[in-house]
């Protein structure tokens, strides 16, 4: 079974972006940025970085690219950061949550980020500033309350996923695991999470963010009843059993709490 090609994320404002380690994902429609008098061949937008932690070692303008590389001088693996890059506040998280095998930004080690870039746009001459990242062990460094904003975010998005594993592991305990109809009570059940991230906690942060582990669920159990119904011989049971242990390979990913 699949996981990763049903995993829906939490997307609010959609620039397109390439990523490094992160998961692509359809982003909303949004009108794009007004075409303005073009930067100098020569320009480069300024990168800095709010936290002594990430040090901007290098940028270079590579149309249609910025490449920027990124060196972890603490002695922490660095689990997320943000950057933002609109005077406004609009800014982008970097996480590893959703990636295959990278989860972390290592001591020593150096991030090479590409970051799109357009000499007509009007995000052309907009500084790109690193301000907060997130540890392994839930700590942070950077601006205060963009530290905080991150820690809460995580913290929520990861207890939507323990609330998730639980009713996957109550279902699987009961006598209903094998039957359609228990799938269905499932999903009824896992359609009653509340929802926890509110455009407020995102804090500026757009496009894709983190996943929404209540609405991959759904869709999971959906895809399980697909199957079912094509072939009858396809364990329930054994299908909600992957998808749990799917999901506690992804809890192993968020940063610790503090």
């Amino acid at each position: 079974m699949n996981i990763r090609s049903l995993v829906f994320l939490v997307t609010l404002v959609a620039f397109p972006l390439p990523t490094n380690g992160q998961q692509s994902s359809t982003l909303s429609k949004q009108t794009p940025p007004p075409t303005v008098e073009p930067v100098d061949p020569s320009f480069v937008p300024v990168v800095e970085s709010r936290s002594a932690a990430l040090e901007v070692i290098s940028v270079t303008r590579r149309d249609p690219f910025i490449r920027i590389r990124l060196r972890n001088n603490s002695d922490k693996n660095i689990y997320a950061f943000r950057m933002r890059y609109h005077k406004g506040g609009a800014a982008i998280l970097f996480s590893f949550v959703m990636a295959d095998t990278k989860i972390m930004v290592a001591p020593g080690e150096v991030y090479r980020y590409d970051w799109s870039f357009s000499p007509t746009s009007s995000l052309a001459r907009e500084p790109l500033v690193f301000e907060a990242v997130i540890f392994q062990d839930g700590s942070g460094d950077g601006e205060a309350e963009k530290v905080k904003s991150l820690q809460d975010l995580f913290l929520t998005n990861m207890k939507e996923l323990e609330h998730e594993i639980a009713l996957l592991q109550l279902w699987l305990n009961s006598t209903k695991s094998e039957t359609v109809e228990g799938l269905l009570e499932l999903q009824n059940k896992v359609s009653e999470t509340p929802e926890t991230l509110s455009v407020a906690m995102l804090n500026g942060l757009t496009g894709i963010v983190l996943p929404s582990w209540k609405g991959n669920t759904m869709g999971m159990i959906r895809e399980i009843e697909r199957k079912k119904r094509e072939d009858p011989n396809i364990s329930i049971k054994e299908e909600l059993l992957k998808l749990k242990d799917s999901y506690l390979r992804y809890l192993t990913k968020y940063p610790g709490t503090i």
